[in-house]
């Protein structure tokens, strides 16, 4: 079976990968999220840039789920 013969399969295919992953990445950045509102009182105490923290933080847990970012 040729690819082109059975475009409306592919392009949907396609469609529920690009979807799977981004449903993944939103359920990273909101265990970020909710790390971070667990943590802000010693974040603010630490003075600690929230940004690169939430970088970092999505990082790791991307890395532990096996996820490519």
């Amino acid at each position: 079976m040729h690819p082109s013969e059975n475009i409306d399969l592919v392009t949907r295919a396609i469609d529920d990968a690009i979807f799977d992953n981004m449903r993944a990445e939103d359920e990273i950045n909101d265990e970020v999220e909710a790390l971070v509102a667990e943590n802000k009182n010693e974040i603010s105490a630490m003075d600690m840039d929230v940004g690169a923290l939430r970088s970092q933080l999505k990082r790791e847990l991307a890395r532990k789920k096996g996820f490519v970012l």
